[in-house]
């Protein structure tokens, strides 16, 4: 199946910080029925994106699982999926893989890697891995792990971000397009299979 370019046009602004926890803003502390009582709250309420850790891979596998179920593009494989994982975590520089957190259980996961655009005359980013758990969408944690992101794009200089998606997946260019995501006149082309033989 087709795949087709998006850019976000958006100019990309610093934020606050890259591990935040969404459903609180500053200055407006949550009220305390008592201190037992509302951790457990705030735990199951509020989703905490953050950097994923090495122990969060399994949970991650089983994401990419429901990702990839949809693509026509690729094959699920846990093995394959779990090693360029790993990889993505050996390198949090140039690479990173946020998680959303709610209740203790990783919900939603995003992936970025550093690229140079000669276009751009500077560092850009390529945007893959975007999916929440079926159970726990509807609550805006796309949004939130693409914000963060942007800004951990933006703590590195980068001045685009690309990503690709399925022509015919309908809802996430609904999505991308409310985040101020641009089609492309861009098509993805690969090759597999290569030896480096002329």
């Amino acid at each position: 199946m087709a795949r087709i370019y998006v850019d976000s046009d958006k100019t990309l602004s610093r934020g606050a910080g890259e591990n935040y926890s969404p459903g609180l803003r500053r200055g407006h502390a949550p009220r305390r029925e008592s201190s037992e009582a509302a951790a457990p709250l705030l735990a199951e309420s509020f989703p905490l994106i953050r950097f994923a850790k090495a122990e969060d891979i399994e949970s991650l596998v089983t994401l990419l699982g429901a990702l990839f179920a949809i693509e026509e593009d690729f094959s699920f494989d846990a093995g394959l999926q779990r090693r360029g994982l790993e990889m993505m975590l050996d390198d949090g520089e140039r690479r990173c893989v946020f998680v959303a957190e709610v209740g203790g259980v990783v919900a939603g996961m995003v992936t970025g890697q550093m690229l140079v655009s000669t276009a751009e005359g500077g560092p850009s980013v390529l945007v893959e891995d975007m999916v929440v758990a079926a159970s726990h969408r509807g609550r805006r944690l796309g949004a939130k792990l693409m914000a963060a992101l942007e800004r951990w794009a933006v703590m590195r200089g980068a001045s685009r971000l690309t990503l690709v998606a399925d022509k015919d997946n309908g809802a996430a260019f609904k999505f991308y397009d409310r985040l101020g995501w641009k089609p492309t006149n861009l098509v993805v082309l690969r090759k597999k299979g290569f030896t480096g033989a002329s």
